[in-house]
């Protein structure tokens, strides 16, 4: 699962359309969906987070750990 698709589920969540959440946010329509081909700017990511009270950890790895806690669970990810 990545950003897009963890953005997808807490939308779902929250019984609001992407769309709603795109309007709200000051994003063009269809913008969370277009993001699959490339990566979240990190002010973007941080507003989604914002508005759902999650950590951007949650919205990169889908955990809460750091980034530090990450890579000492999973070093095999990143350095394979």
């Amino acid at each position: 699962m990545n950003s897009v698709d963890r953005v997808k589920e807490l939308c779902k969540e929250y019984k609001i359309p992407v769309s709603r959440l795109e309007k709200e946010l000051g994003f063009s329509n269809g913008y969370i969906s277009q993001l699959r081909k490339g990566s979240f700017p990190a002010s973007r990511l941080m507003q989604i987070a914002d508005y759902f009270h999650v950590p951007v950890n949650y919205l990169l790895f889908g955990s809460e750990l750091s980034f530090s806690e990450f890579l000492f669970r999973f070093p095999a990810l990143l350095f394979p």
